[in-house]
């Protein structure tokens, strides 16, 4: 890790995000790699979700390194995750974390996000099954790919994807830079594994009582 991308991590960490914007742009402005701090700088505004101004401005941020690099799949990314979380825009969205798919299906994260956002029970099923080969301590897909089996009548598979839940260890992330704590939370659910581990302590009970007719 360089010298600036660690002093940007401490900021980030210390929640000091106008130094950390300030950081951003400065390297920018140095003609230091464009595409990488202009996605930092995005970054930084997404976090700082209690600047309402700069935490709605991020996804026109990424949106506008993404046109700018569009093989730039980490901005194309939290563009269509942005749309998702800071606008709302559901629709535009899914469109956006398509194109990440087309362009690198082995996304988690977008397979994840879709599968979140789409209302086919079919397609979050597949986007689940496809991200838990790829990350099969994930919580937050073994948790979410539980709830699609139980509506389609594959409970024994569901309460033994609750069962890992409770036997194994959470997938960390720790390849996203800044964006490493974020990504632990919602989508890998690692930061809340206490609690992801109780709901499926009781997800197992609901689940063998229904199967058993009970409830």
């Amino acid at each position: 890790m360089t010298d600036l991308l660690r002093t940007l991590a401490e900021l980030v960490s210390n929640r000091d995000f106008d130094e950390a914007l300030d950081l951003c742009r400065s390297a920018i402005a140095q003609g230091l790699d464009d595409a990488f701090w202009s996605t930092q700088l995005a970054y930084v505004c997404f976090l700082n979700e209690h600047n309402i101004t700069t935490y709605y401005s991020s996804p026109q941020m990424f949106q506008e390194v993404c046109h700018k690099y569009p093989r730039n799949i980490d901005a194309c990314f939290w563009y269509g995750y942005a749309l998702l979380i800071v606008s709302e825009q559901t629709l535009y969205g899914l469109e956006q974390l398509r194109r990440v798919i087309r362009l690198t299906p082995d996304h988690v994260y977008a397979n994840i996000a879709i599968a979140g956002s789409t209302s086919s029970l079919s397609e979050k099923e597949a986007r689940l099954e496809h991200a838990l080969s790829i990350q099969p301590d994930n919580y937050r897909v073994m948790e979410d790919l539980s709830t699609v089996l139980a509506k389609t009548g594959g409970i024994d598979r569901a309460i033994g994807l609750l069962e890992r839940i409770s036997a194994t260890p959470p997938f960390i992330e720790t390849e996203y830079g800044i964006m490493n704590d974020y990504v632990n939370g919602p989508l890998t659910l690692a930061r809340l594994k206490d609690a992801v581990r109780e709901r499926a302590r009781q997800k197992i009970a609901a689940l063998r009582g229904q199967a058993n007719g009970v409830g």
